[in-house]
């Protein structure tokens, strides 16, 4: 008897859980459609990586990757080097999750997630190379 109202509790627990998750999913989502509309790409993007994240903490790893690229073209568009380097963290980190879930494609999700680090690797060190130019060009100016 005590076995079976524990059960229950713990059912219910579940379903209060899954219906703030799926009331949190509907709004972003509405969010998102008005950034978009607007044109707010910086809101835009921030909001889709909310939901990407959300859909990562409940282990819905293809949405949450479906989210991330979608967020990480935009930055690309946009040029946002800061927020590219994250979404790839956040893909590697996916296809990593993926892997462990699905392991009959392991191989190809650690692949593009090995991909993805040296994309990083290589980006780091082009925004390292730009920072030495602009440090060089700034010492070279007449002092104030």
């Amino acid at each position: 008897m005590m076995e079976e109202l524990r059960e229950t509790i713990d059912f219910v627990k579940s379903m209060k859980k899954s219906i703030k998750i799926t009331q949190k999913r509907k709004i972003l989502q509405k969010d998102i459609e008005l950034a978009e509309q607007r044109g707010n790409h910086a809101e835009y993007m921030k909001l889709m990586e909310k939901s990407a994240d959300l859909a990562f903490d409940i282990k819905d790893y293809k949405h949450a990757l479906k989210r991330y690229k979608t967020v990480l073209k935009t930055a690309e568009k946009h040029n946002d080097m800061k927020t590219i380097i994250s979404m790839r963290s956040s893909i590697c980190n996916t296809f990593e999750m993926l892997a462990e879930e699905e392991p009959s494609k392991s191989k190809e999700y650690l692949e593009n997630s090995i991909e993805l680090y040296k994309l990083n690797i290589n980006t780091y060190k082009e925004l390292k190379d730009n920072l030495g130019l602009a440090q060089v060009y700034y010492d070279q100016r007449a002092p104030l």
